[in-house]
């Protein structure tokens, strides 16, 4: 499915009651497995790195979860470097990795272990990523459709029923022989991820 998630996600952008598609390796709740790397600023000699959670998201992570830019920019196909070039960090990340401003990082290159230099374009507000009991842990996004497993979907929920089985009509277009699996994200997650006045709950199917 991951070959195909292009398709998929055109498919599912253009029914009605979805508001918004994005991509994702692993979903805030959903644990964290492979998605931890060590992360260090490339140009700082000497400098062994951290542990941080580094998901892969697509270019529409940020609208889709409702995350807050305080800093430089989010994702965008505007940019041809994006797609391999280019990282979000949050703030815990960026007060870790030894800056104080914002507006100090974006631009900066970090090195993420196995040799992969990208340059920071935004910071984002931090947000929970396991549960709103953890700490809050430094956080690296990074655009990879090789590990995506996720299809994130903001839905009008006035009437569910339909819009879950439009989604599966589409879905069973792509992979017949395997159910669609498909879950809300917690009230926890969306309390986080939208503001009161929003219309819309985040819908994810696993791919």
């Amino acid at each position: 499915m991951r070959a195909g998630y292009q398709t998929l996600k055109q498919q599912l952008g253009v029914l009605p009651d979805i508001q918004q598609t994005s991509m994702a390796s692993t979903l805030p709740g959903k644990g964290t497995f492979r998605n931890e790397y060590v992360i260090s600023r490339t140009t700082q000699a000497g400098d062994d790195g951290q542990t941080m959670l580094c998901p892969a998201v697509d270019h529409d992570i940020v609208t889709s979860l409702g995350l807050e830019i305080i800093a430089g920019r989010g994702f965008s196909k505007s940019y041809s470097t994006d797609a391999e070039g280019a990282y979000l960090i949050n703030e815990t990340a960026l007060h870790a990795l030894g800056w104080n401003n914002p507006e100090d990082a974006i631009g900066q290159e970090l090195t993420r272990q196995f040799n992969e230099d990208r340059t920071i374009v935004g910071v984002i507000k931090d947000f929970h990523f396991r549960s709103l009991q953890h700490a809050m842990e430094p956080m690296v996004l990074r655009i990879d459709p090789s590990e995506f497993n996720y299809a994130i979907l903001r839905i009008d929920t006035r009437d569910i029923v339909k819009t879950v089985a439009s989604i599966e009509t589409v879905w069973n277009t792509f992979s017949a022989d395997r159910p669609l699996e498909a879950f809300f994200l917690n009230d926890d997650y969306n309390k986080q991820y939208r503001s009161e006045e929003r219309v819309g709950s985040l819908l994810t199917v696993f791919t």
